[in-house]
């Protein structure tokens, strides 16, 4: 049985977590999924702390404290792309770095998706917008449609859509072997 088959299987016959990051320095989503399923999240919002290295810091304080609080057997975290500023950049990679470690350390299946990787996976939700704007608003009325609720942002329904995205992958997968 591959990796793939190995996923699906746990996430569909016993109660396993799966904790889904949209990863930030400022505001970063998460979703609980358990047994593919949605079960609860939110957005940990840390952008009234001014200072970029304390924030990230705390950022990723939050992030293992979640961590542990769910005690996941996978964690699927959205991978950052270079678009402009360096720093950013480099703050999230800090951040995903975090997430990694965190996995190794605690024999957790991690699995990264660039944003155009995951989106692709969600055709269920019609085309998918080009522009910041209209993703953020195509992010947020997908979870609506789906889930019933109103997330607490565009960091949280990505976080939700991003967890959709990987139990899609898995179950192609699983359909094709």
């Amino acid at each position: 049985m591959g990796l793939y088959s190995y996923c699906v299987r746990e996430l569909m016959n016993k109660k396993i977590v799966m904790l889904v990051f949209d990863i930030s320095s400022q505001k970063t989503g998460f979703a609980c999924f358990v047994n593919a399923k949605y079960d609860n999240g939110k957005t940990i919002d840390l952008s009234k702390i001014k200072d970029k290295d304390i924030r990230l810091k705390h950022m990723q304080m939050e992030i293992i404290r979640v961590c542990k609080k769910y005690n996941p057997k996978i964690i699927v975290v959205e991978n950052p792309i270079y678009k402009s500023n360096i720093k950013s950049y480099g703050l999230l990679k800090e951040i995903l770095g975090t997430i990694e470690g965190y996995c190794i350390a605690n024999n957790i299946y991690c699995h990264k998706y660039y944003p155009s990787e995951w989106r692709k996976q969600l055709k269920e939700f019609g085309p998918i917008p080009k522009k910041r704007d209209e993703l953020k608003a195509w992010s947020i009325e997908s979870v609506k449609k789906k889930y019933l609720f109103m997330p607490d942002d565009d960091n949280h329904s990505d976080a939700i859509l991003i967890g959709d995205a990987y139990i899609n992958e898995m179950l192609d997968i699983e359909q094709r072997v």
